[in-house]
């Protein structure tokens, strides 16, 4: 492909026409017999105690069949997401365990978690009925850069990880770089802004 358009250079895509005139198809597009469909309540809040989910309006609401919240569903057996500990032996001591619930139990930590999720018949059925769902929240006290969760009495998101911190991980001859700095002649300092870089599969 590069020999033929080099790097940077527009490449013509044949599957463009099909979408861009309505004739493509989408996985929301394949209707299975008896499907249904699920819609995500997520909190607004980006730190706060879960204090109640009334779902009763939203239960009542047409071709709603379900509606799930955290208590329910950890009833149910459904485990949440728990981080597997690194084994790398840089590790500087073992990181605390912080599960994640499926849906939100007893407190939101950030903007956009799932609090609830409703099952109905169509996908607008089950739009509608999650607007019906009111969340009690709390609100705690939250911060938005990295700068200051770290910075001396913000906000502990996780009460097991001490200062905001996971983990340190070291790598290399750590106390031979340290002396590099101190007796450089110049020290540059540059701050770097990246997305998420661990893999997680789908």
């Amino acid at each position: 492909m590069t020999e033929k358009f080099s790097i940077a250079q527009p490449v013509r895509q044949r599957e463009d026409e099909r979408f861009l005139t309505g004739r493509g198809t989408f996985a929301d597009d394949v209707a299975a017999p008896g499907a249904l469909h699920a819609v995500f309540v997520r909190s607004d809040h980006p730190h706060g105690e879960l204090l109640g989910i009334e779902i009763r309006r939203a239960l009542a609401a047409p071709g709603v069949v379900e509606v799930f919240t955290g208590t329910e569903i950890t009833a149910a057996g459904v485990a949440g997401i728990v981080r597997m500990p690194p084994r790398a032996a840089n590790i500087q001591e073992s990181p605390p365990l912080t599960p994640r619930p499926a849906l939100a139990l007893g407190r939101v930590r950030h903007v956009g978690e799932p609090v609830a999720m409703v099952v109905a018949e169509t996908s607008a059925q089950a739009d509608d009925a999650a607007g019906l769902v009111d969340i009690d929240i709390a609100p705690l006290p939250a911060v938005m850069t990295i700068e200051d969760a770290l910075a001396p009495g913000a906000p502990v998101i996780w009460s097991e990880a001490k200062g905001n911190i996971c983990l340190t991980r070291l790598r290399g001859e750590t106390e031979a770089v340290y002396r590099a700095f101190a007796t450089a002649a110049h020290v540059s300092r540059v701050k770097l802004y990246n997305n998420r870089v661990a893999a997680n599969q789908m």
